[in-house]
């Protein structure tokens, strides 16, 4: 992945560029007022340099540098598209620029993968084209303080900011948005009693993210979720696992006995408070947020992509999503009990639509401060289109998430693994337990304290 910027009509975009270095270590690209293209290395660029659009490089495999040019227009691009060949593009900044001039916003949907892209049809005119992904895995801002900027990070851009929304485009020119269209999944009938194509296209999903990578780190915490993408992992690339928290933290104590068991590369990270509020200050300007729920499910993310990072990798993978697509979470029983079958089916969409705002971001964040790559093959759309048809009998079983359970074990993962209830990520960690503590060491409500932190 990477970051993109930029500004209408142009102006100062320098600072853009620099506070996003983190998602681009690889050095820098932007398109100045004139035109012209200018590429380098991050000591190379002025805090008031003037430009256009700008895209901060994450080289993985052999991207390309942005912006590219093309047919007198010009893209800059953050996430990943897979389905190249058959776009017959050679990178995910052509492939967008081809369907785009082809058959406008309408052909986003051709596009297999993740994406948030600034899109300028034509270089001699002053209006950009902005959008992301359908499910909101990339993330895109907008600030209108003066002609309207747009970034990656909200806290990068100047005065009020708000989000493009998933599947959603804009036209925006110095006057403000003067176009704006969304597109949404379609909420279909969950018809669905066999989860045989399901489990073929999770298999795809992995092989797909791990086509461009010979080694990988793994989010692990002994759950089902990560063992069964431990499994799968580990038949096509290198796996190195990282587990975070407490010493006495049921995931720690999970993670060890399920490695040992499976012969997993594991790597554990052990907390204590003094650790945690070393951290706290910076995680809370990272994520942009004071929220004690988002705050601890982070904390393990971060420090687990801090360390990947510092070992090598450049991609991470996680088992985000399933609890909204296999009904994860209290929520989802209380909502079959109160509205059936279709209450839970309904009440599973409603969580799918706003993971954006409450997890992906937070969790985009977090790793890409660590400059590494988040990947989430439960979250493919081939993946998500297909869970959502299956009938939620196979999911709300004898336990929750019963069909991914069943999954599991039917690929290799040992049977008291795929039994094991969920445990958030802050609980079982340790790291909630953490923020009370020090709240409380200073007489003070854990939201205040985190509130304090971020002054």
């Amino acid at each position: 992945m990477s970051g993109v910027s930029g500004t209408v009509g142009g102006g100062v975009i320098g600072k853009l560029v620099t506070g996003l270095a983190h998602r681009g270590p690889n050095g820098f690209g932007l398109m100045d007022e004139s035109g012209d293209l200018i590429y380098g290395d991050y000591d190379q660029l002025e805090a008031k340099q003037r430009g256009v659009i700008a895209h901060n490089l994450f080289r993985i495999t052999k991207e390309p540098k942005q912006p590219i040019t093309k047919y007198n227009s010009a893209i800059v691009f953050d996430g990943r598209i897979y389905n190249l060949k058959e776009l017959k593009a050679k990178s995910g900044a052509d492939a967008i620029i081809n369907v785009l001039r082809k058959y406008g916003v309408d052909g986003l949907n051709k596009l297999d993968g993740t994406y948030a892209f600034a899109y300028i049809p034509n270089i001699e005119k002053g209006e950009i084209i902005v959008g992301r992904d359908i499910l909101g895995v990339k993330p895109l801002w907008i600030s209108t303080n003066g002609k309207p900027k747009f970034a990656s990070e909200a806290k990068v851009l100047p005065g009020e900011t708000w989000p493009v929304l998933p599947g959603e485009t804009l036209v925006l020119s110095t006057k403000g948005i003067i176009e704006r269209k969304r597109e949404r999944l379609e909420r279909k009938e969950p018809v669905k009693k066999d989860y045989s194509a399901l489990k073929k296209k999770i298999k795809n999903a992995v092989k797909k993210m791990t086509s461009d990578v010979k080694k990988v780190a793994l989010l692990f915490s002994g759950g089902v979720d990560s063992t069964l993408l431990y499994v799968l992992l580990s038949k096509r690339v290198k796996v190195q696992a990282y587990t975070t928290g407490f010493p006495d933290s049921q995931d720690m104590e999970w993670a060890k006995r399920v490695g040992e068991e499976l012969g997993i590369d594991l790597k554990t990270i052990e907390l204590d408070l003094k650790a945690v509020e070393g951290l706290l200050p910076t995680l809370v300007r990272q994520l942009e947020t004071t929220n004690v729920m988002k705050i601890g499910v982070a904390f393990p993310f971060y420090v687990a992509s801090k360390l990947a990072k510092e070992d090598g990798n450049k991609v991470i993978f996680s088992g985000l999503g399933t609890e909204e697509l296999f009904a994860g979470y209290e929520r989802h029983l209380e909502a079959y009990r109160s509205g059936g079958w279709t209450g839970l089916h309904n009440a599973m969409w409603d969580g799918l639509e706003t993971m954006w705002e409450r997890d992906l971001y937070r969790d985009d964040l977090a790793t890409m401060a660590n400059s590494i790559e988040l990947r989430t093959p439960f979250l493919d759309l081939d993946v998500v289109k297909e869970a959502m048809l299956i009938h939620p009998k196979l999911k709300l079983g004898d336990a929750k998430k019963e069909v991914l359970r069943k999954i599991a074990k039917e690929e290799g993962v040992p049977a008291y693994v795929a039994k094991r209830p969920k445990k958030a990520a802050q609980y079982g960690s340790g790291v909630d337990k953490a923020i009370r503590k020090l709240a409380k060491r200073r007489g003070m409500k854990p939201q205040a304290y985190l509130e304090k932190l971020a002054r």
